[in-house]
């Protein structure tokens, strides 16, 4: 039975996946990262779903994404912009070992194939000079690091971890789009309303936490009056007088 992708295709995804999930967890989350234990949990989770039942952790996957800040916070965390992507990481590896033997799905035609596998070799193209560019050949053969990569200062362990998390953003916007074409409109249609339902939770989470520093603003108000008053206090007597002038 002919197959589109081949086996060989197939097992290069799920290498793929596995090994690209790995690289974004090393350099996306240190090991002091408070949040690093929790993503790695919810991931390797949404991995064991996706290789059991595809549906259900496509639509879990696309609650997640909007709230990657609110997870970020809830474990700790500061920086949430690795979050989505390894998630997706971790749904791709599931779903990419189930596609391995899945010969039933077929995807569907869709014109923004051709130029989305263009956009995908280009950021791939892209993000290769630009590591290439932060840590050159010389150096890495010589074991030189630290050297800055701009005129700012950036150090180059700085400016590859950038490089690939601005990869990794992209790809995994193109990666759930294609691994979605796999997928019956009834599937799609959840997954839309997770993500709606997700976008709410984390809006909702915004807007309690402004309400809350609404709340504790007044106290902090009252707090720094007394330091503004003393020290209009301590100022205005030094201003003379009319009188004093007069006489």
């Amino acid at each position: 039975m002919n197959r589109s992708p081949g086996t060989g295709v197939r097992v290069l995804l799920f290498l793929l996946s596995v090994g690209g999930s790995g690289l974004l967890f090393a350099v996306g989350f240190p090991s002091a990262a408070p949040d690093r234990l929790p993503v790695l949990v919810i991931a390797v989770g949404l991995s064991l779903a996706a290789a059991w039942s595809p549906a259900p952790a496509i639509v879990a996957f696309a609650f997640l994404f909007p709230c990657a800040g609110l997870l970020t916070r809830l474990s700790g965390g500061m920086d949430p912009v690795a979050w989505p992507a390894l998630l997706l990481g971790g749904l791709a590896a599931g779903w990419s070992f189930r596609f391995i033997y899945d010969f039933d799905s077929l995807p569907e035609p869709s014109p923004l194939d051709r130029p989305l596998r263009a956009l995908l070799l280009l950021w791939s193209l892209a993000t290769v000079l630009a590591v290439a560019r932060a840590s050159t050949l010389w150096a890495a053969l010589h074991g030189l690091t630290g050297r800055a990569v701009n005129g700012e200062g950036m150090p180059e362990k700085a400016a590859v971890r950038e490089s690939l998390l601005a990869f990794a953003a992209l790809a995994a916007g193109a990666g759930f789009y294609l691994l979605l074409r796999r997928q019956g409109p009834a599937v799609r249609l959840k997954a839309l309303r997770a993500a709606l339902l997700g976008v709410v939770a984390s809006a909702a989470a915004a807007c309690f936490q402004r309400f809350l520093s609404a709340c504790h603003s007044p106290t902090e108000r009252n707090t720094a009056a007394p330091s503004i008053v003393g020290w209009a206090g301590t100022i205005s007597p030094s201003r003379p007088s009319a009188s004093s002038n007069r006489s």
